[in-house]
């Protein structure tokens, strides 16, 4: 089972590479981020008014150090279908009442699936 598991984990990985790729990797350009999230949504990596997630390195951060440029990219960043979910999965804060998820639903709802697969993939093989 643990190599079935393993080839599963490997086929979202490169799925993920896949669509990036085909969708534009990397933005060129502006990197503020009004200039960002209007190339995401032309490239379809997200729809008008949907909530967009710096999941690794916040915008703050990227601010703070000028790497806006490095973090303003399609591998830093994740959609939700709603504020809610993205302050109690992405950030991990109560909202309107609602608790937030904590450090492990965090990294089950409020990574993108190609750092989970890769995590399942390179632990998977250290295990091995």
């Amino acid at each position: 089972m643990g190599n079935g598991v393993l080839a599963v984990s490997d086929i979202f990985l490169v799925k993920a590479v896949g669509t990036a790729i085909s969708k534009g990797a990397w933005k060129l350009g502006s990197h503020t981020w009004k200039a960002t999230r209007k190339w995401l949504g032309k490239k379809g990596y997200a729809k008008t008014g949907e909530p967009v997630h710096h999941w690794a390195v916040s915008q703050a951060t990227a601010k703070k150090y000028g790497v806006e440029n490095l973090t303003n990219q399609p591998w830093n960043l994740m959609t939700f279908p709603n504020q809610s979910l993205h302050m109690r999965a992405g950030h991990g804060m109560q909202y309107l009442g609602q608790p937030g998820y904590g450090l492990l639903g965090q990294f089950l709802f409020g990574t993108p699936a190609w750092v989970k697969a890769a995590v399942i993939s390179v632990g998977g093989r250290a295990i091995n």
